[in-house]
This record gives structure tokens, sequence and C-alpha cells, in this order.
């Protein structure tokens, strides 16, 4: 690329906007899971976390200085370990399609902002400022994920996800900016 291309092309970028956040929770869990788990930490052997299943509430570190933050009930504070007493307890069967898959890949994740319209739900994570969005989508009956740089106009790890069309129609609609 020439390097007034490349100007030009950068001078475009970061240019979206950034939509008010959704509050996304897991719904009602049952009373009787309201009581400490043991969870095994997954990078320090002998290292274990007390976990409540039904409070969303962990001892580890990333949970106590990050996750304690976000309101009950909300997904962002579903930590990995968390997320394993979820499973294992089969308690994250119970939650919608959407959810299950915040919970396991949207993490990271700081930002939700959810469209429901007659093409699917999509619920896009997000940072402001930064050009990744992370899609998590239910389409035709079909859970979709996938990572789309709005700066690059490309997926990570060039993995197109299933209805890449219409997912980046729906980036553009949330984001604008290009």
């Amino acid at each position: 690329m020439g390097l007034l291309r490349w100007l030009l092309a950068i001078g475009k970028k970061g240019r979206y906007h950034y939509p008010q956040e959704t509050i996304i929770t897991v719904g009602n869990i049952d009373p009787k899971y309201d009581r400490l788990y043991k969870a095994a930490s997954r990078s320090e052997q002998g290292k274990w976390y007390k976990v409540n299943v039904q409070r969303l509430t962990c001892s580890c570190p990333d949970w106590q200085k990050r996750r304690s933050a976000y309101p009950p009930g909300d997904v962002r504070r579903v930590c990995k370990h968390v997320y394993d007493k979820l499973y294992q307890t089969g308690v994250e069967k119970h939650f919608d399609d959407i959810v299950r898959l915040l919970i396991r890949y949207g993490r990271r994740d700081r930002h939700f902002f959810r469209v429901d319209n007659a093409r699917g739900t999509f619920v896009f994570g997000f940072t402001p400022g930064v050009p990744w969005v992370r899609v998590f989508a239910k389409v035709k009956g079909e859970s979709v994920v996938g990572s789309y740089n709005m700066d690059e106009h490309r997926w990570a790890y060039d993995e197109v996800p299933q209805y890449e069309r219409l997912l980046v129609q729906e980036i553009r609609a949330v984001f604008g900016g290009w």
C-alpha cells in the first residue's frame, strides 16, 4: 500500500458510534445453588477459589478486581471459575442460547449491545475506541460467533463465520463509521 493511501486509510479509522451498552442478565438461578463450591485455579496447581453459582461470585482476583462491580445477574460477573461451576452443575443448560454464548466466549468483553430484529438476535461485545467487535448471534436457529475488525474489514484469524454478510451489515448498522 502506498504511503498516501495508507495515510488516507488511517485517517478514517476509529470513527465509530459506540452504542449505550445493554445490560444482559443470565436470568433466574434456582436458590438451591446459593452455596459455596470449590473451583480449581486453571493456572496454579493446588490453588482453589470459592464460587457461588446462584450469586455469580468468585474469590479469584479477576472477579474481585473487575467483575464484582457489575450488577447481580449480569453476564459480565461470570469469570472462568463461575463458568466452570455453571457448566458442572448443569445450570448453564437453562440459560438462553445467547447467554450461553456470552458466558463461554464473551468473558473478556466489557460492554454489550443487543439487537433483536426479523433477521435474528445479535449481541455485540465491544470496547469504545477499539476497532474489534465480537458478534454473538442467533440466526435461523443457529448460534454464530465471530470477531471483526472494523478498521481492517476482516475477521480474526481469517475465520469467517456463517452469515458473514448479515453480520457485517448488522455491525455497520450499529457502529457505522465506514
